[in-house]
């Protein structure tokens, strides 16, 4: 299993220049030792906030923690609220693990697909 793109009905796995141009193009900058995780969905929960979710790349995040959400020219200060995994509350997240950020302060609108978390 590998990147790959389709072309009439044939797979054709990407060459080695094509990913290195995706990934220098979608790679954000990570705060040195500080918690990193990339945006893959946004949603909210009325009645309760907006919740990012993702893969941690780096670091690790704790309920009450400031981060950052940049990207897109934006740079967005907040509080996490609450984090999730699998359906099961957690207090921290390490690397690796696939999460969602609630956050309460943050309207859906702000926030997109390919953005960053960031520790503050």
């Amino acid at each position: 299993m590998g990147w790959f793109r389709k072309r009439e009905g044939k797979e054709q796995h990407a060459s080695s220049e094509e990913l290195a141009l995706s990934s220098l193009f979608s790679s954000q900058p990570t705060p040195a030792g500080g918690f990193s995780m990339e945006i893959q969905d946004v949603f909210s929960i009325r009645g309760r906030g907006t919740v990012v979710t993702g893969t941690v790349a780096s670091g690790s995040i704790a309920v009450g923690d400031t981060v950052r959400i940049v990207g897109n020219g934006s740079d967005i200060m907040c509080r996490v609220d609450g984090l999730e995994a699998f359906r099961a509350t957690l207090t921290t997240a390490e690397a690796g693990m696939n999460i969602g950020i609630l956050i309460k302060s943050l309207g859906r609108d702000l926030v997109n697909r390919g953005m960053w978390v960031q520790s503050a």
